[in-house]
């Protein structure tokens, strides 16, 4: 099973949460998993934007329980074809000022994105597309 990872800024570290942890250079990168499971990737260091994973990988994201205290100013795609999604944090970093096409063509269960609805999205200057083609009900 492979999974990939776009970014922009920095050159971060990230545990796959199978015991293997890289440094990474270059703005994709990937890693192939043994075994089929469930795993936590973890990301360190300097990340600004984590970007357009493709729908392929997406879809087998089930939950970013935190985005920790990376200085995100972007979540270009993040959750764009996250259909198996069951959980987003409850915070957004009060350094994000772009949401673009975050959660667009999402078709995830509604319980995952109730906790959005507790985003400061006050220093957020562009939320293009933000659920263009999404397919979630939610009340905020």
């Amino acid at each position: 099973m492979k999974f990939r990872i776009k970014y922009s800024g920095g050159s971060p570290t990230i545990d796959w949460g199978d015991e293997v942890v890289t440094t990474v250079t270059t703005t994709f990168t990937s890693h192939t998993y043994e075994e089929h499971g469930e795993y936590t990737i973890k990301i360190y260091d300097y990340v600004t934007d984590i970007k357009s994973f493709d729908e392929i990988y997406t879809a087998m994201m089930k939950s970013v329980t935190t985005f920790g205290d990376l200085p995100l100013k972007g979540l270009t795609d993040t959750f764009r074809y996250a259909n198996n999604l069951e959980f987003v944090p409850s915070d957004l970093p009060s350094s994000v000022t772009s949401l673009i096409r975050t959660f667009s063509d999402t078709n995830a269960s509604n319980d995952a994105f109730s906790n959005i609805v507790n985003w400061d999205v006050s220093n957020v200057t562009d939320m293009s597309l933000l659920f263009s083609s999404a397919r979630i009900s939610i009340d905020f």
